[in-house]
């Protein structure tokens, strides 16, 4: 403890303290320092585990009864030194670890249940795709002005539509230009303010339309890929909205450009692509169903049912090689390979997915890639960013 109490620690530091490992020599009696950090922990309320060291040592029994009484909890036997009780200190560290999971998904199960009737839409999507026309089909109304000339939209324009108990406020932002236009020599200081504007509104959003328009490769557009690369950074559960699909029907049909369209998204493969016209309605209702669907989606996956996805996506894919064998004068060391043994889920938004393994360093992309695939087979988290985070498991 650095010899400082526990309650002087700056609160921002003790707030993230989720459980507590204290160590005591067990072949002496308890000191005050020891008493101190006990009565600390207790304060604080989390869960502790309590390690005696020395456990080999002859005046080990002598004190055992006063460290379980005063302690009034099991405390777990070690010898550092000759190496005893190391596997019931394992079993009690993970022990321990499974209790925080649990209650931090308890916790995720709370922030979803806070979050579930009200969700703020953004619309997003280069100049002249059709956002205002989407907002007025979708409102009912005229809430947006709309014109033929791109740049009509100067700032953020919102309106709440409440439906079976949810209220859906979406927020229609001006079209998003390639930076050398935006900044270029004949540059407009209200699209810049604008511009910006609607790049801040993805931080605050829960979801986000991207309004595509169609091509005639059924391709994306370069500008369209960096604002999902922006979106993407910001980890935003995004659909893509192909509007004016009156004027591409004849041409193609949605299956071929929704395939043809995929191979140019790249990673972002997953994401959910609807075919609609803002001018005739055709399919605006089905926007509402698809961002239901992904917001029922804002779930809490339990432990027991991702660690037994784990075990048996692992089947699936033959371990890599952590560290290669050396052959040295007393033989050949042994080749360590990558081994995941745990996962839990962190967080809710974005969904977060912590694995512990014996070398983080060496989960490839193409682990990532794999394991986040056999998620989204596995779960329904279409159109969701994932975040994998990997930690060694002493």
């Amino acid at each position: 403890m650095f010899g400082v109490s526990l309650m002087n620690m700056p609160e921002d530091l003790r707030s993230r303290i989720q459980f507590a490992i204290l160590v005591v020599d067990g072949s002496s009696e308890l000191t005050e320092e020891d008493r101190e950090c006990i009565k600390d922990l207790r304060k604080l309320n989390c869960p502790t585990l309590l390690i005696a060291n020395k456990a080999d040592k002859r005046t080990f029994d002598t004190h055992k009864d006063e460290l379980l009484e005063y302690f009034k909890a099991p405390i777990i036997e070690v010898s550092a030194e000759t190496k005893v009780g190391l596997n019931e200190l394992e079993e009690g560290l993970e022990a321990l670890v499974r209790d925080h999971a649990d209650r931090a998904e308890r916790c995720l199960v709370q922030e979803n249940a806070s979050t579930k009737n009200e969700h703020k839409i953004l619309i997003l999507g280069r100049p002249n795709v059709g956002k205002s026309s989407l907002m007025n089909a979708l409102a009912g109304q005229t809430i947006s002005l709309v014109a033929d000339q791109a740049g009509t939209t100067r700032d953020v324009v919102s309106h709440s539509i409440d439906r079976k108990s949810t209220r859906w406020t979406f927020f229609d932002t001006a079209g998003v230009r390639k930076k050398p236009k935006i900044y270029g020599r004949d540059a407009d200081p209200i699209e810049i303010f604008s511009t910006g504007k609607a790049l801040q509104e993805i931080k605050k959003a829960d979801q986000v339309v991207l309004v595509m328009e169609p091509e005639q490769y059924a391709e994306a557009r370069a500008q369209d890929k960096k604002l999902l690369a922006l979106i993407r950074q910001e980890l935003k559960p995004t659909v893509i909205i192909l509007n004016k699909w009156d004027l591409a029907r004849k041409d193609w049909s949605e299956k071929d450009y929704r395939n043809n369209l995929k191979d140019f998204l790249g990673d972002l493969h997953h994401l959910p692509i609807l075919f609609v016209s803002a001018k005739t309605g055709f399919h605006v209702p089905k926007i509402f169903q698809i961002l239901d669907e992904m917001a029922s989606q804002f779930q809490t996956i339990s432990t027991s049912r991702l660690n037994s996805w784990l075990k048996k996506t692992l089947l699936l894919k033959p371990p890599r090689v952590a560290r290669r064998g050396k052959t040295l004068k007393t033989g050949r060391t042994p080749t360590q390979y990558l081994s995941i043994q745990y996962v839990v889920q962190t967080k809710v938004r974005p969904m977060t997915f912590l694995f512990f393994c014996n070398a983080p360093q060496a989960v490839a992309d193409d682990d990532r890639r794999f394991l986040e695939n056999q998620l989204r087979k596995s779960f329904p988290l279409v159109g969701f960013p994932i975040q994998l985070n990997f930690r060694k498991k002493n």
